[in-house]
């Protein structure tokens, strides 16, 4: 459970987590991380715990909180994780990837494949991509390699 004091205390900006910052969230609430991490390996999933501090405060930052306790469903918990772990491959849902915003005005947004992805379907850097969009998921087809 997440007391007032320890939100107040977890409450930062949005500038990347560095290592210090995941040690005093990690010292801060290690039953939420033991059972965030639990629920992925129910899952077939695998996560360090600095990968789960960092998912669930990205989380946490998207919703303008410093640090929020979990939700009671672990399919919601579950769900949430694998939107915010970079670049996981889930047996049912494919790759799991986490879109960074452009640092400009243009609500752009860049798309990072996982190599794992890329060596798969034998893609590189410069392939030209067509892509499909559907509500919570995207399809990307090859559509010409660039030598």
């Amino acid at each position: 459970m997440v007391t007032a004091g320890q939100r107040a205390k977890a409450d930062t900006t949005a500038m990347p987590l560095s290592k210090q910052r995941r040690q005093e969230l990690a010292e801060m609430f290690p039953e939420a991380i033991r059972h965030m991490s639990d629920c992925l390996g129910r899952a077939g999933n695998n996560a360090t715990h600095d990968e789960i501090i960092t998912a669930w405060f990205e989380y946490s930052d998207s919703l303008c909180a410093g640090w929020l306790g979990l939700p009671e469903a672990d399919d919601e918990l579950l769900a949430i994780l694998l939107r915010h772990l970079p670049g996981r491959k889930n047996s049912t849902n494919g790759f799991v990837v986490t879109l960074i915003p452009v640092d400009d005005d243009s609500n752009d947004v860049w798309l990072p494949l996982p190599n794992e992805l890329l060596d798969a379907l034998g893609w590189k850097s410069g392939d030209m991509l067509e892509i499909a969009g559907g509500t919570n998921q995207i399809v990307l087809t090859k559509k010409a390699s660039i030598p």
